[in-house]
Order: structure tokens, then sequence, then C-alpha cells
């Protein structure tokens, strides 16, 4: 990671906290202790991180997935609606849609994540 991306993530923080209310002296720290913090708490997966080719590619394999599932409710004329990683359904399709959306995640990636439904 270079020093331009952990100026930006400072940058993207502290914008972030202002927008939630946070006042100027507060905001007044040193944000590489925290970044290096969540890179030593992820070190695994540290590379992928940051990287816009791969964080582009995600987003596109999302994107992919909802488009598919929402591809079967059209077919069967379900009215779903579509949110920023999920969808929401009636209680009396949760079922359906949990069994479709491991069903695509499994076509569409290489290993699936689990789906979890929430209320």
């Amino acid at each position: 990671m270079n020093n331009n991306t952990k100026r930006g993530f400072g940058r993207a923080l502290k914008h972030r906290l202002r927008d939630e209310g946070w006042s100027e002296e507060r905001l007044d720290f040193n944000s590489t202790p925290l970044l290096n913090a969540i890179l030593r708490k992820h070190k695994p997966v540290e590379h992928l991180l940051f990287n816009k080719e791969i964080s582009n590619h995600c987003t596109y394999l999302e994107a992919m997935l909802v488009a598919a599932v929402l591809s079967h409710y059209l077919d069967w004329k379900v009215p779903v609606l579509p949110m920023h990683d999920g969808v929401i359904t009636t209680v009396r399709e949760r079922d359906r849609l949990k069994n479709v959306m491991e069903f695509e995640a499994e076509r569409l990636l290489t290993s699936a994540p689990s789906v979890v439904v929430e209320y």
C-alpha cells in the first residue's frame, strides 16, 4: 500500500465523520494507526484492500448476481425490491428467494457466500 492510499484513507474517514456531525476539533487526529490496525487485523486479504481493479470486479459480480436473481422474479411476475447487497421480498417468498440466491451465487462465483435472511 502506498502513501497516497494512506492519505486517501484518512481523508475519506474524516469526511465521513464530518458528515456524521463530528466537530473539527474531534477530527484533529492521525488516522495512520487506525489504518495499520485494520491492515493487521485483515492481513490475509490486505492485498485486496484499496485495490480499484478488484473492487470494480467485485461490484460487477454483485450486480450480475442481483440481475440473475431478479430475472427469475421477472419471469415469475413476483414483486421484489433490489437493494445495495440483497433483495427485499415478502415473508412468503423468503425461502424461494434464498434458494435462488444460493443457486445463482454458486453458478456465478468461484465460492458461494452464505445467504442470510434478515427481517
